[in-house]
């Protein structure tokens, strides 16, 4: 779990591995 700040805002980015290798990305803003 990356929890920035940008222009103000809180950003959650949830990176995991699925069983391929790709790696899936859920952007909350």
């Amino acid at each position: 779990m990356l929890i920035y700040r940008f222009h103000g805002t809180t950003v959650l980015i949830f990176q995991a591995f699925d069983s391929s290798g790709f790696v899936l990305q859920q952007f909350c803003f």
